[in-house]
């Protein structure tokens, strides 16, 4: 099958209705978001006067405390990889809206305001997995980058995949 009929029958076969994209007790889905942003943990980040938390779409990252509240390298090293990339941005973000989550965040793509993409710059660092990645027809393309991101993360061992690879390094 080539790419354009694959990418359409995946539309077709993911294809999710107007209503299911917002939740009633969120309410209405907000618009685009640019401005200063800041890092809560490895896959949400929190905008300047922008309630509330914003979910990187694309990508689950770990967990940055235990169930004990102590902090975990993984999370901490997500953190500081997302971090990092706004801080070389002046900290400032664009940020579309997709959908709300189960905690009533917003789930969106976001770049750096020098058009670092915060989701596949995690996964291609090997410090997240893809997450959800065929929900959203009309990001398809998209998401065939993110999962190559991190099968390319995988394969060269990167971030948290150097020891987890079901054999002993």
């Amino acid at each position: 099958m080539n790419p354009i009929a694959l990418t359409a029958a995946l539309a077709a076969l993911f294809a999710l209705p107007a209503a299911a994209q917002t939740k009633k007790d969120c309410g209405a889905l907000p618009e685009a978001f640019e401005g200063v942003a800041f890092v809560g943990d490895g896959d949400t980040i929190y905008g300047v006067g922008f309630k509330p938390g914003i979910r990187l779409w694309g990508m689950n990252a770990p967990e940055l405390r235990d169930p004990a509240k102590n902090e975990t390298v993984a999370g901490m090293r997500t953190r500081a990889l997302i971090s990092d990339l706004l801080a070389a941005s002046g900290n400032k973000a664009r940020c579309t809206p997709i959908e709300w989550d189960g905690y009533c965040r917003v789930v969106a793509t976001c770049t750096t305001a020098k058009g670092a993409d915060l989701t596949l710059e995690t996964l291609q660092a090997g410090l997240a997995y893809g997450y959800y990645l065929a929900k959203h027809p009309q990001l398809v393309a998209t998401a065939l980058a993110y999962s190559n991101a991190e099968v390319d993360a995988r394969k060269e061992r990167r971030g948290l995949w150097a020891t987890w690879m079901g054999d002993k390094p």
